[in-house]
């Protein structure tokens, strides 16, 4: 369940109207690979959204652990095909980042979350505390003070895919660059590179997501 405080919505300009139209559009989306929005309601002054149960974790927590390719390359295979079905709907995740990648089934089956939600998230206390994730995944558009568009949803898969590969998170090599790992053409190189070494069908996958010119991404 999310719970999102409406007094903090309501300070950023962001009402239980407007809230709930969100929800009941999530609740619009089918998708294998999506986490199911059952119902909203609310709870004194928390508006309460329902969503499906993952039992596996998220994303995230695998990231520097071992996987083999065929695991690895399902998860990013079963990530894109909702993403895919989202925009061919015009609708945008906007958030896209390991925690928002759920696991179900023995960790078989990935479940993406919080779809829509970001726009509502950032006008609450609880999103400013995961703003830094966001941001890890970024793409060079956003980053230059451009739209939002699908390119920047599969630059974040991109990132994504490279951390899986390489077993090291974005986290450290943005603290070692002193950088986001949009504006470093280099870095995004170097961990491109790394990631074909290991697997060069992902790896080549992560490549034409992580280009700079959204066009050919």
């Amino acid at each position: 369940m999310k719970l999102i405080n409406v007094r903090d919505a309501a300070e950023k300009g962001v009402d239980v109207e407007s809230m709930r139209k969100e929800a009941k559009m999530m609740q619009r989306l089918s998708h294998p690979n999506i986490v199911s929005y059952n119902c909203c309601f609310m709870h004194d002054l928390e508006f309460c959204i329902v969503m499906e149960f993952a039992d596996g974790g998220h994303l995230g927590e695998q990231i520097g652990k071992r996987h083999d390719a065929a695991t690895r390359r399902s998860w990013i295979e079963q990530t894109c095909e909702p993403l895919a079905y989202m925009h061919d709907l015009h609708v945008l995740h906007r958030d896209v980042k390991p925690a928002n990648i759920l696991l179900s089934g023995a960790r078989k089956t990935i479940k993406l979350a919080d779809l829509g939600l970001s726009s509502i998230l950032t006008a609450t206390s609880a999103a400013a505390q995961t703003m830094v994730g966001t941001l890890l995944y970024m793409g060079p558009e956003r980053a230059r003070g451009g739209k939002y568009g699908r390119a920047e949803d599969m630059w974040a898969v991109g990132c994504i895919a490279t951390e899986l590969l390489t077993q090291t998170a974005l986290t450290a090599r943005c603290a070692a660059a002193g950088k986001l790992f949009c504006l470093d053409g280099r870095l995004v190189k170097r961990v491109v590179d790394a990631s074909i070494a290991v697997d060069a069908v992902l790896g080549d996958v992560a490549r034409g997501l992580l280009e700079l010119n959204a066009a050919r991404r």
